[in-house]
């Protein structure tokens, strides 16, 4: 395996080249991963894997595609990542059931796992921001209320928020319909 799905707690020490903005697509080399990042990801290969074969990781903290630019792959990486990012769930579909090497399959996995995150953390973001809030307190009070403390259930417990969140905001606009209109 060549890519691994990070999560830090030291974002501010992280200094990588961004790439692309918009995509959130960045680089950086091996020696520039803290021995904390190295750790992290060696413990999800199997064993005798070196570090230098790193392609991509994301990093969760920034959310950030990061490709490593000292990989003989960067530059396809970095292609396949532009490419990916931007294509539709179809697309990456078809794309994924034409990967045959372990190398890309895996690359596609990480930033299958970036989609999605970024996906999670835009309904978290929506969620924080909703009406309902004042009605509900703060959104780890709401967490608790839906079954978010669950470890390892965090995408479950954001689901449900921004479920309630809706529902909340559907009752609110059918109680302004059904408001008498003062003329």
């Amino acid at each position: 395996m060549a890519s691994a799905l990070c999560k830090y707690e030291e974002e501010s020490t992280l200094s990588y080249q961004v790439i692309n903005k918009e995509l959130g697509i960045a680089s950086c080399h091996v020696a520039d991963l803290t021995a904390k990042q190295s750790a992290h990801i060696l413990t999800q290969w199997g064993d005798g894997c070196p570090l230098g074969e790193l392609t991509l990781f994301y990093d969760s903290g920034s959310q950030s595609v990061v490709l490593n630019q000292d990989h003989p792959e960067y530059s396809r990486m970095k292609r396949l990542s532009e490419r990916y990012l931007t294509a539709t769930d179809g697309v990456r579909e078809r794309v994924r059931s034409r990967l045959s090497s372990e190398l890309y399959m895996g690359a596609a996995a990480v930033l299958d796992h970036a989609i999605e995150s970024r996906r999670i953390a835009r309904k978290a973001y929506i969620a924080e921001r909703q009406k309902w809030q004042e009605e509900y307190g703060c959104l780890q009070e709401l967490m608790h209320i839906v079954g978010g403390e669950t470890p390892g259930n965090a995408a479950n417990a954001v689901r449900k928020a921004f479920l309630l969140g809706v529902a909340q905001g559907k009752h609110e606009e059918r109680k302004k319909r059904s408001a008498p209109n003062p003329k």
